[in-house]
């Protein structure tokens, strides 16, 4: 017996959501013999932009009944299910949440959709809802409501399971409770991290490089990595013991510090890339030496890109107020790294960012 199930929340940070709307069909493999469909009250504000993707405004669930009006009907329905979700380790742990509220320990097995999919249904060019159901010709009604998102899954893992009966994946993908979240601890750390332009670097319990990656927003990106069910990230979670974080204040240093961190540390689970270059732009940056301006990690701060000889070959963060005027001086705050092409393509991409300051004479 399956529980397809599907939950709004109102965002927010980790450990602090409320779910806005449940969606839950009961399913014995060929027909849907239970459901419950409810907006919920959540006692805490719906974010702005999740109200703007869902429709479901605080008024809306102002008279809806609160989870714990709805708790023992979730028990009911779902008890000796395996809870069925497009993304579970996301429903299930906000549903684990909201049963730890009230004192009640939450437990049932978990399958994820897109991890199915993925083995099932491989080479897909997205794995998310909406498109991978209409790649299979599935309709969505309601997309980002809870009883459209769950009765698109139910419609999905009927496929799935047609096409998992040779196969034997769904009992072997199927979690166990204690499978099926991440630590706690390791969600605390996510917690940490700041929503700007940077480098994540997550480390074993001896502190070695596991993993690295970037992007505008470390902890939106950190976030969605835990959720994912992507099996080269699951080896990566399972070795992740702490996670440091550096902001970088831009994207092209985000992409520099990536670049550098990924030489220096040799992360154990990176896949190594080689970078594009353009060899007609060290002709162009022939000779130039002073610094590229961008902005820094806070208020008041700047980020310098050294260019010296065409190439760059360090880079510095400096108050506002510092004087670029001495370049021995700034060379003294440097952190010298190895030239390489692909800078010029990055600076080239940035340029109309940056502000150029020439150290020639």
């Amino acid at each position: 017996m399956y529980a397809i199930i599907d939950l709004e929340t109102t965002g927010g940070k980790y450990n602090q959501e409320g779910i806005t709307e449940v969606a839950i069909y009961k399913f014995d493999g060929l027909h849907v013999v239970d459901q419950l469909i409810s907006l919920v009250n959540p006692e805490t504000p719906i974010q702005p932009f999740v109200e703007k993707l869902t429709g479901i405004s605080d008024s809306m669930v102002r008279t809806a009944p609160k989870f714990h009006e709805l708790a023992k009907r979730i028990i009911e329905i779902t008890e000796g299910c395996v809870l069925v979700a497009h993304n579970a380790q996301f429903d299930y742990r906000i549903l684990k949440l909201c049963y730890d509220r009230l004192g009640y320990t939450y437990e049932r097995k978990t399958v994820c959709t897109v991890d199915l999919a993925k083995k099932l249904i491989p080479d897909q060019e997205s794995y998310s809802l909406g498109k991978l159901v209409k790649s299979l010709g599935i309709p969505i009604h309601d997309r980002h409501r809870a009883s459209g998102d769950a009765l698109a899954t139910l419609k999905l893992f009927q496929v799935l399971l047609e096409k998992d009966l040779e196969k034997g994946l769904f009992h072997s993908m199927t979690k166990g409770p204690e499978q099926s979240l991440v630590s706690d601890k390791q969600w605390a750390l996510v917690q940490q991290i700041p929503d700007t332009h940077g480098v994540v670097v997550l480390l074993s319990k001896d502190e070695k490089a596991v993993y690295l990656f970037s992007d505008k927003n470390m902890y939106k990106a950190t976030y969605q990595l835990f959720l994912s069910g992507d099996d080269h990230h699951k080896r990566v979670l399972k070795e992740t013991k702490n996670i440091e974080a550096f902001p970088s204040g831009n994207s092209l240093m985000t992409q520099i510090l990536h670049h550098v961190y990924l030489k220096t540390l040799k992360p154990k689970y990176n896949r190594r890339k080689k970078l594009w270059s353009d060899p007609s732009l060290i002709e162009v940056y022939q000779g130039m030496h002073g610094v590229w301006i961008a902005p820094g990690r806070t208020l008041g701060e700047r980020a310098g890109i050294y260019m010296k000889n065409g190439m760059v070959c360090g880079y510095a963060y400096f108050d506002l107020n510092f004087q670029l005027n001495n370049p021995q001086i700034f060379e003294q705050l440097l952190t010298p790294i190895f030239p390489d092409p692909a800078f010029l393509v990055w600076i080239e991409a940035e340029r109309p960012h940056l502000k150029w300051h020439s150290f020639e004479p």
